[in-house]
């Protein structure tokens, strides 16, 4: 593939494309921006949470006030949580039968890329190249699982059991092969690696293993608590305006007015209950989006060893990852790829941006924490790519609908 690290999706590039697929290991890494518009992504949260962390609450507040500084940070931080959880996490529990315009275009936006993704493999003739392509997802929601699901693609999602499913990491790598009755002759059919690295909203721990539920109980009870801790708010100050629709708070993207407010509504917010709130939200599966997350991450052997698998793939000769709706805002996944790519020189990054801006965001970030150009890393073997031209010479946003037609051009 041409080596330069900025380009635009073009013939060139498509074609380029199609010869690497045909002789490399097919790794994807999806973030966030592949999930909207059915789920919302970070915004400014954990530069909040990290100024939360780093800052605290200034004492001074707390003395005006007469609020303790620990229930003021707590109640920022339920705050914090509770938009993410409305955002990210709470519509998992209606995204299978949900019919709301947005998340039907999410869900032919999965199932078209699932769909296309699998046919790199499908027609691979050689038998040491395996059929099979590995998705590694950062996002919490179950987008992914009922795509592969509704498209029938065989997949090692990490789990073993039917009734009760239980996250079993050795699960990961098996081939899938048909035979005929007559002859016995044995062909792999194409099949999928899902990898959730920072867990799943369908996650929940069970007596020291962590469970697949589609049932969402500890969804709905969490829901139940921040809607009763916005009601207290309201009932004990009716004339004050309602609390931020997805969080506890109305203040939500200057950390000195959330700090302010929560001293204030500690008058009408029961603070046991918002500990209460922050236990629930402990007791979700996944890893919260803080600079802390890869600390958490390797201290629990689940999520090291989704970590693991992820560097692993990346070490194997002639593989290519390809990137899609993630920023790489993620200190620990970027560092990965980044030392991945600088010690196997036959490994390939191709990041899908979404727009120009994307391009600038992730590349700025890449080359912080290499202190060079992507042009001047020794492999070059990193490329961020932006969308096709229009007819006016505009360039289209590489969401995930257009990266399926993508792929669809690449495999005809």
């Amino acid at each position: 593939m041409d080596r330069s690290t900025g380009r635009e999706m073009n013939t060139k590039f498509i074609e380029e494309l199609r010869r690497t697929c045909e002789s490399t290991n097919i790794n994807f890494l999806l973030g966030a921006g592949c999930s909207f518009p059915a789920f919302g992504t970070l915004g400014n949260s954990e530069s909040l949470w990290e100024q939360l962390k780093q800052d605290g609450v200034d004492p001074s507040i707390a003395a005006a006030t007469g609020a303790d500084a620990a229930d003021i940070e707590r109640l920022v931080e339920a705050h914090l949580k509770a938009e993410f959880f409305t955002g990210a996490i709470l519509p998992n529990k209606t995204y299978g039968g949900n019919r709301a315009p947005k998340t039907k275009q999410t869900k032919t936006n999965y199932q078209s890329f699932c769909v296309e993704a699998m046919k790199l493999v499908a027609k691979r003739e050689a038998s040491t190249l395996p059929k099979q392509v590995t998705f590694f997802v950062t996002n919490y929601d179950i987008c992914m699982d009922i795509a592969l699901d509704q498209a029938r693609i065989p997949t090692n999602s990490g789990y073993t059991g039917r009734f009760n499913p239980v996250v079993d990491l050795s699960d990961f790598g098996r081939r899938v092969t048909a035979s005929t009755l007559a002859l016995g002759y044995q062909s792999e059919i194409p099949s999928a690696n899902l990898v959730k690295i920072h867990g799943c909203a369908s996650w929940r721990k069970m007596e020291g293993r962590i469970e697949f539920s589609n049932k969402f109980d500890l969804i709905e009870e969490i829901k139940g608590k921040i809607e009763n801790l916005r009601r207290s708010a309201q009932q004990a100050n009716p004339t004050q305006a309602p609390g931020h629709q997805s969080g506890l708070l109305s203040s939500s993207n200057v950390f000195n007015d959330l700090v302010n407010e929560a001293a204030r509504q500690l008058k009408n917010i029961n603070s046991d209950s918002v500990k209460d709130l922050l236990d629930s939200f402990n007791a979700l599966q996944i890893v919260w989006p803080t600079k802390e997350k890869f600390q958490d991450t390797v201290l629990d052997e689940v999520y090291y060893a989704q970590l693991r698998r992820l560097t692993n793939q990346l070490e194997v000769r002639n593989s290519i990852l390809i990137v899609a709706g993630f920023s790489f805002a993620d200190e620990h996944i970027r560092k990965l790829i980044l030392r991945a790519a600088d010690t196997n020189p036959t490994l390939k990054v191709i990041i899908l941006c979404f727009n120009k801006e994307a391009q600038k965001n992730i590349r700025d970030n890449l080359e912080k924490e290499v202190g060079s150009k992507l042009e001047n890393l020794p492999n070059k073997n990193i490329v961020t790519v932006t969308g096709p031209k229009r007819k006016d010479k505009s360039e289209e946003n590489l969401d995930l609908k257009t990266i399926a037609a993508l792929l669809k051009k690449v495999t005809k």
